[in-house]
């Protein structure tokens, strides 16, 4: 005769294999991967997991925090400015330069540059990347109406891109927004350099306009 604890555990395995067959029989035969709950419970994992991975936020630059919008501990939403990161390897000056003396001005001359922060004491070394598509009242946000009649003439201003020394920035750390004196070598010599990658893209670079 069999003991009462062996005519239990039968029992207790008979049950727990009809709640089997049960639930098998719901799944159908496409298995749990085809049943509407576990798909939607998987992909709430795989939410939840990513939502993990993206409680850290990566600078695209290495650079300092400026105009810094939150304070730690606090919730942050999609799309929301939180600061500004100033990449201080990466920057360029922007040259606003006279029409009238534009003339002899090419991608390549080499530049040299005094900032106001160090003085003449300092030199920086650059050459021009570019020059800018218009002068910069054409892009103003109220741009002259020559055409009115009562027009002044008035000497036109052109942006000039200039490209600084990365080992002159290491030495000498500049911040955006200083005042620059730069001298352009019309008649050479010319620095022949491939530009930046970082240079082309203009939203990710900051800007010292002399």
């Amino acid at each position: 005769r069999r003991p009462p604890r062996w005519r239990r555990l039968q029992a207790e395995i008979g049950a727990e294999s009809a709640h089997s067959a049960a639930l098998s029989a719901r799944l159908g035969t496409a298995g749990p991967a085809g049943n509407p709950a576990v798909r939607a419970a998987t992909q709430a994992l795989a939410l939840a997991h990513l939502n993990w991975t993206r409680r850290i936020i990566r600078a695209p630059v290495t650079g300092i925090v400026a105009q810094q919008a939150v304070q730690p501990g606090q919730w942050v939403n999609a799309g929301q400015r939180l600061f500004t990161v100033v990449p201080l390897q990466q920057v360029w000056v922007t040259a606003n330069i006279k029409e009238t003396r534009l003339a002899g001005v090419r991608p390549g001359a080499a530049v040299t540059l005094h900032s106001n922060l160090y003085g003449n004491a300092v030199t920086y070394h650059g050459w021009v990347v570019g020059l800018g598509g218009g002068s910069g009242a054409v892009f103003a946000v109220l741009p002259p109406e020559n055409a009115s009649g009562n027009w002044i003439k008035f000497t036109q201003r052109v942006p000039v891109r200039i490209a600084v020394d990365p080992g002159d920035l290491i030495r000498h750390p500049l911040r955006p927004g200083l005042t620059m004196t730069v001298r352009i070598a019309l008649h050479g010599p010319w620095i022949r350099r491939p530009v930046p990658d970082w240079f082309l893209r203009s939203a990710a670079a900051s800007r010292l306009s002399p």
